[in-house]
């Protein structure tokens, strides 16, 4: 559905995956006829990495997913200083 909002609406498809700032510069480049296009294929790339990333996230296969799923299931020691992880990706 988002990647058919990507093609029609681009701008659109920005505010749905949380990058609104995205959106704004999309609208100003799809007001004129020959930005359409580019805008279209930058939605739909935007669209395909928010897909991709929240399965990396979400699958447990990638580093954040094990990191928040074991932090989230473990209880807090106190015996230890907590340390932060730091997740780049």
């Amino acid at each position: 559905m988002r990647l058919l909002i990507a093609l029609l609406l681009p701008w659109l498809a920005f505010f749905t995956i949380g990058r609104p700032v995205a959106g704004l510069a999309c609208l100003i480049l799809q007001i004129t006829l020959i930005g359409w296009i580019p805008a279209a294929i930058w939605a739909a790339y935007a669209v395909s990495q928010f897909h991709t990333n929240r399965k990396t996230l979400f699958s447990g296969s990638g580093v954040m997913a094990h990191h928040a799923t074991s932090a989230a299931t473990r209880a807090p020691s106190r015996a230890l200083p907590r340390r932060r992880m730091l997740c780049t990706t």
